[in-house]
């Protein structure tokens, strides 16, 4: 397949979406930066089975805890953290600004490609020390975004912080938030939270970085959190235990070659859709060799040099035919994925006679080197010819959707037919 310049606005669904097990946290009040990109919706998931507060306490048999807590610093108050009942999921800040098709987790972590999102409730429970008696809870919920871009080392974090209920000696208490850097991280904007919190509050927050660069032709991980408690000056000492909500680190990298560094979340298997209204020979074409058991889940390869073989084991003519006028090869599996024709010893393509062979209408691929494909061969390549403007856009499509999900070298993608 070749890939030149775009010559037609063509839509193409790219999505795959994958479930990490963490509690959420909301979007900010400031839209999603140009480098962001919304998830599609519609895609798979997959649980990760983290945690969405990575120093959530135990609230178990306190009078034990606040009798050890009292042999190390005497009288006064303590808190820990318990999960919450599930209320309804918070509306998202991003949704606020025109992102709606964001897929978030209840009490697990979502993630897309481009997309990482969780939504969970916590109680926070003030007890006395040294008798371990509770005389304050508070009910609240935490949901956080991330937004990523293939082309671009930026991310964008929003975090909303809900009051859903409460009791006791909690009036007066305060939020205070922070985002903080983590693994190969830079602060691009990192403004604080410091709020009133009471039953009704929404208190959003909002942050951006930028990945520190690992280096050419390799990709690293990189992350960044969001830090609170609560205060209130009826406590002793006034300030809540520290929670942290870490969302599941994504991948940047600077191996693509001529593309700048961008990130993407490595765990997510991306989709490319192939819209058969689009592109209806080059569709058929893969939709025939998919149904014919060609695999549907391929790897990339970035090696110019085995790209180049698999397009010539795919499509060279041994007796140099002329190829018919306004036509190019096309070939599945793509020249640019280790599946490509080179490591098979055979190929095969379509001649299918209306309702013959396994096809509805006729589909004749014009490939006189290589025998039609039949029933049972679920082997080797496929080859065809197709209209050159196909050609060259579905290879511009394919070459975006490489960019934008950061598809790098043996990184696996699907073909889904749409």
């Amino acid at each position: 397949m070749a890939m030149p310049v775009l010559r037609r606005v063509i839509a193409v669904c790219v999505a795959a979406v994958v479930v990490a097990s963490l509690a959420t946290v909301a979007p900010a009040t400031a839209a999603p930066s140009a480098s962001t990109s919304p998830a599609a919706p519609g895609a798979p998931t997959v649980t990760t089975g983290s945690n969405i507060l990575a120093t959530a306490t135990d609230c178990a048999d306190l009078p034990v805890r606040a009798a050890a807590l009292a042999r190390t610093r005497g009288k006064g108050t303590a808190t820990c953290v318990r999960g919450g009942d599930r209320a309804a999921p918070t509306r998202s800040t991003s949704a606020d600004v025109g992102v709606t098709n964001t897929p978030c987790g209840t009490d697990t972590w979502i993630a897309t490609r481009t997309t990482i999102c969780g939504d969970a409730a916590f109680q926070l429970i003030i007890f006395t020390v040294p008798q371990g008696v509770i005389i304050g809870v508070i009910d609240f919920s935490v949901r956080a975004e991330v937004y990523l871009s293939g082309r671009s080392d930026r991310w964008d974090t929003y975090v909303r912080f809900t009051g859903r209920g409460g009791w006791g000696a909690i009036a007066g208490t305060t939020l205070n938030a922070v985002p903080i850097c983590g693994e190969m991280c830079s602060y691009l904007s990192n403004p604080g939270i410091t709020a009133p919190f009471a039953t009704g509050s929404v208190v959003p927050g909002a942050a951006s970085f930028s990945s520190r660069y690992g280096g050419p032709y390799i990709s690293w991980q990189s992350s960044a959190s969001w830090q609170f408690t609560f205060s209130n000056p009826a406590w002793s000492p006034p300030i809540s235990n520290a929670m942290v909500v870490t969302p599941p680190a994504h991948r940047c990298d600077d191996a693509l070659p001529g593309r700048p560094v961008g990130c993407t979340v490595a765990f997510v298997e991306p989709t490319h859709t192939i819209s058969a209204l689009a592109h209806p020979t080059y569709a058929r074409h893969i939709s025939l060799a998919l149904n014919f058991g060609l695999p549907s889940r391929l790897t990339r390869t970035t090696d110019g040099s085995r790209n180049e073989a698999n397009r010539r084991a795919a499509c060279t003519d041994p007796q140099n035919r002329p190829r018919p006028t306004g036509y190019s090869c096309d070939e599945y599996p793509f020249a640019s994925t280790y599946e490509g024709a080179a490591s098979h010893t055979y190929g095969r393509t379509f001649l299918i006679i209306g309702g013959i062979n396994g096809g509805g209408q006729g589909f004749y691929c014009q490939v006189p080197w290589l025998d039609p494909r039949r029933q049972g061969d679920s082997g080797g390549f496929s080859a065809c010819m197709i209209p050159d403007w196909e050609n060259q856009d579905a290879g511009t499509l394919l070459g975006l959707f490489y960019y934008d999900n950061r598809v790098i070298d043996r990184d696996v993608f699907r073909i889904r037919m749409g």
